[in-house]
């Protein structure tokens, strides 16, 4: 997955370093937040009527919850794209 780093959702994983000091070396690290990717089978009716299909969800801290969906998201147009 390609993440444009100039993006603002992209600014919450973008760190700083700094030396032993605590002064700025202009260095940079990137931090992707911890996350579970869950697949679940859900439908709807009975019987031969009955449709089934996945959902994912994303399980994550609420703090990250929507830079996440949207890479997510992203992602997935990407490929269909292609």
């Amino acid at each position: 997955m390609w993440i444009d780093l100039d993006d603002e959702e992209s600014a919450s994983m973008i760190h700083q370093i700094k030396d032993s000091k605590g002064k700025l070396t202009g260095k940079q690290k990137i931090i992707i937040p911890a996350f579970n990717l869950y697949s679940k089978k859900v439908g709807d009716g009975n019987g031969n009527g009955r449709v089934k299909t996945f959902a994912y969800e994303i399980r994550t801290s609420p703090d990250n919850e929507n830079m996440l969906k949207t890479y997510y998201v992203k992602s997935q147009t990407k490929e269909i794209q292609h």
